[in-house]
């Protein structure tokens, strides 16, 4: 995903994708992010110059499959399509529906015609041999108008770009295009033939994703509430040989470096540094030991893949014999793959401790010698059976692969008070024009869909003094409120699952130290925590998605009128608090003394603050969140990755924060992560390792 580091972080992360052994990329196209607002064009500068990244990725010998979507889902905001195609008459995504086939149709006209423009699909020498239309599309969720859809879906990929190979993944595909499989393990996948019935047939087997999990506010690696929260080197090795020595012949890494959920990118509840578990860490570095696992098998594939690729393809391999203690016994859970003389997979599906085994060599059998090896728990090894040697093993991490230390070091203290500016919010925005009910966030913003922040405010004489008093909100999931009367702080409220659907906040509080009066001023601040990704398909909706105050509010029993609604919000610079004031705010840090090296990869540690929105001399670094995991003391993420070119982009540094919650903006360090080696095994193999990567 481009846009989730910026297009100076392009070339080196494409250097190593080459030093992990790949020789292919993935690369998607987010419609949100090129274009935000209707009738605007498309945006191609920055982390969204698609014919940039795809370039880079030509120079360094790399094909590219492009999956043009436009749903591309990926734990992305409305799941990449911009909000303003919700609100157009009697739209409906995903399906066949007029207006939708239009918006899309269009959309991907102007992506393969800039793609044209800059010759880089195979058939005018350029990268791309493959291309996806849509994502994970099932006739069950549509059983009317879906068999239609995927027609005109496959007619449509055809008619943008005949030349090249075009696939549809987990799900219905179109006549004509590949079948692809998205998940954990694909084997079944493979077994069944595909979903169209023509994988190992008339289709080669391609694996889009092999899915390595990502993260929700609040929520550990021990308990998530929503799919997992990565796998370790060792079981994704696994997952991709037994894939390979079953006739795979493609697979992608998902994802293989996830980067940063900038601006308001990050789909519902969904953390600010995309897939901690990657191969590549948020900040650029890698994640260690499964970047060098990943590599040593990555290697021994590709010495081998004439192999492999010339080879039937064989859902079973042969029967080996395993050592019970006392005797051999043929196994049921260990088979071998022969591929040649010199080349094999040996699988062992045991969970619960090493096996060992032994097997004839069927191009040596008039010698009669066993070959005998120990295998570890769920792996699968590459071995020369010729010789009875490993050449790579998915279950054990090399010692040298863990010989690494990462090194923080604090470059820049912020603590300097004089370098910071506070404000309150501006609230009582008298010239805001009045409605009778609230205005729902996504129509509210539509012309400025960037806008995660909205203020509600209205007049009240409905207060309790002497017991509390209740306030109900009707809103969606995946959102946050903070509640003021007469511009104090009362409380704040938020839902972070991933997932949307109606449900009402209650606030119950008291309101014993505001003076009495004949009215109050009732302010709601509503922050969008991120749409839901999934669209049309597991339950979600295809129509428009919504956010913010919907229907009535009602205070102590009676509905709140009379509201003025307004997209954003922004500081009083007539109201300047002191720095150390905990109240939420506008913190401002302006300093022009920050000097250290522009080599290293740099974060923010932002353990002091609450929750809110940073930017780093005008950039958009997305949401930070102070909340911990379950029960755990740590935060879920506490650093947020620095590009060095936003970082670096002028003499100065400028920070601004939006907090909701409040916190201490003179805690906040610069952190400086590197990696080296070291002459012990310091980075184990493990899911949620902090060791290995800053979280």
């Amino acid at each position: 995903h481009g846009p989730r580091f910026s297009d100076k972080d392009w070339p080196e992360l494409l250097d190593k994708a080459v030093e992990q052994g790949f020789n292919a990329i993935q690369v998607y196209v987010i419609w949100n992010s090129h274009q935000q607002e209707k009738y605007q064009s498309l945006d191609w500068s920055g982390n969204n110059n698609l014919a940039k990244l795809i370039s880079l990725a030509a120079k360094r010998g790399l094909f590219v499959n492009l999956r043009l979507g436009p749903y591309v889902c990926g734990e992305w905001t409305y799941g990449a399509l911009p909000i303003y195609l919700g609100l157009e008459p009697g739209m409906e995504f995903r399906t066949y529906n007029k207006p939708w086939m239009e918006a899309m149709g269009n959309f991907s006209m102007q992506v393969t015609q800039y793609i044209r423009k800059h010759k880089l699909f195979a058939s005018q020498g350029g990268p791309i041999i493959m291309a996806q239309i849509e994502n994970e599309l099932s006739i069950a969720d549509d059983p009317i108008r879906g068999e239609a859809y995927v027609a005109w879906c496959g007619d449509l990929a055809m008619s943008l770009e005949p030349d090249i190979a075009w696939m549809m993944c987990n799900g219905e595909t179109a006549h004509g295009l590949i079948n692809s499989c998205n998940g954990q393990d694909c084997v079944t996948f493979l077994s069944s033939h595909g979903q169209n019935g023509q994988v190992l047939k008339t289709q080669p087997a391609l694996w889009t994703e092999l899915e390595g999990g990502y993260q929700i506010w609040g929520e550990s690696s021990s308990h998530p509430s929503d799919y997992f929260w990565g796998d370790s080197a060792r079981t994704q090795s696994y997952q991709a040989l037994r894939w390979f020595e079953r006739g795979g012949s493609h697979v992608n890494l998902y994802m293989w470096a996830g980067g940063s959920n900038f601006g308001p990118s990050a789909a519902a509840g969904i953390t600010q540094a995309y897939a901690f578990d990657a191969a590549i860490c948020a900040n650029g570095i890698p994640h260690e030991p499964k970047f060098d696992h990943f590599a040593a098998m990555f290697s021994v594939l590709a010495d081998h893949a004439y192999d492999l690729l010339s080879s039937p393809a064989l859902l079973n391999g042969s029967i080996v014999e395993y050592w019970n203690g006392a005797a051999w016994l043929p196994a049921s859970q260990q088979q071998i793959f022969f591929f040649s003389s010199t080349f094999a997979m040996i699988e062992s599906d045991y969970d619960q401790a090493d096996i060992t085994v032994r097997f004839i060599n069927p191009n040596f059998q008039q010698n009669n010698d066993f070959c005998i090896l120990s295998l570890a728990p769920l792996s699968v090894a590459i071995i020369n059976p010729s010789t009875c040697t490993f050449l790579f093993d998915s279950g054990r991490i090399a010692q040298s692969a863990m010989e690494y230390r990462r090194v923080d070091r604090i470059i820049a203290r912020l603590r300097d008070e004089h370098k910071w500016s506070r404000y309150k919010l501006r609230l009582n925005l008298s010239e805001t024009p009045q409605n009778i009910y609230p205005i729902e966030q996504s129509r509210l913003c539509l012309n400025n869909s960037s806008e995660q922040y909205a203020l509600y405010e209205t007049m009240t004489t409905d207060l309790f003094f002497t017991h509390l008093n209740i306030l109900t909100i009707e809103s969606e999931r995946s959102m946050a409120f903070v509640l003021y009367i007469d511009k104090q702080f009362i409380a704040a409220q938020d839902e972070h699952s991933h997932a949307e659907g109606h449900i009402n906040f209650t606030f119950t509080f008291k309101v014993g130290t505001l003076s009495k009066n004949t009215s109050y001023l009732l302010s709601i601040i509503s922050e969008n925590l991120g749409y839901h990704n999934l669209i049309g398909r597991w339950g979600a909706s295809r129509t428009m998605k919504q956010k913010g105050l919907l229907g009535s509010v009602f205070l102590n029993g009676k509905p709140l009128t009379q509201w003025r609604s307004t997209c954003g919000i922004e500081p009083d610079y007539t109201q300047a608090l002191p720095v150390h004031d905990n109240s939420p705010g506008v913190f401002s840090f302006f300093s022009s003394a920050l000097f250290f090296t522009t080599t290293g990869r740099y974060a923010l540690d932002a353990h002091a603050l609450g929750r809110g929105h940073l930017q780093i001399n005008g950039h958009d670094l997305g949401r930070f969140w102070n909340i911990t995991r379950d029960s755990e003391s740590r935060p879920t993420q506490r650093y947020y990755y620095l590009p060095q070119d936003w970082l670096f982009s002028s003499s100065v540094v400028h920070l601004t924060i939006f907090d909701a919650l409040g916190g201490d903006p003179t805690k906040l360090n610069i952190i400086q992560s590197t990696l080296h080696s070291s002459p012990t095994p310091m980075l184990p193999d493990e899911v949620d390792s902090p060791a290995s990567c800053l979280e």
